[in-house]
């Protein structure tokens, strides 16, 4: 995206095209019935710290 924050006319069209397929009752129903992502408690701290700093870059990186 552009730094002003506005969309290029590609982004907005590529934009609503996948707003419109989301909307599509096919895949709206399948999208309902796909389960949202838990981290297992019993996950190696390892991996678990890592996950955090995925997380935290994804933040700033949508932030920015």
């Amino acid at each position: 995206m552009p730094k002003s924050g506005k969309k290029t006319a590609e982004q907005a069209k590529t934009a609503g095209f996948i707003n419109r397929q989301i909307r599509r009752p096919e895949n709206a129903q399948f999208l309902c019935r796909v389960p949202g992502f838990e981290i297992p408690s019993d996950m190696p701290s390892q991996l678990k710290n890592l996950l955090s700093r995925l997380n935290e870059a994804e933040g700033q990186a949508k932030a920015s």
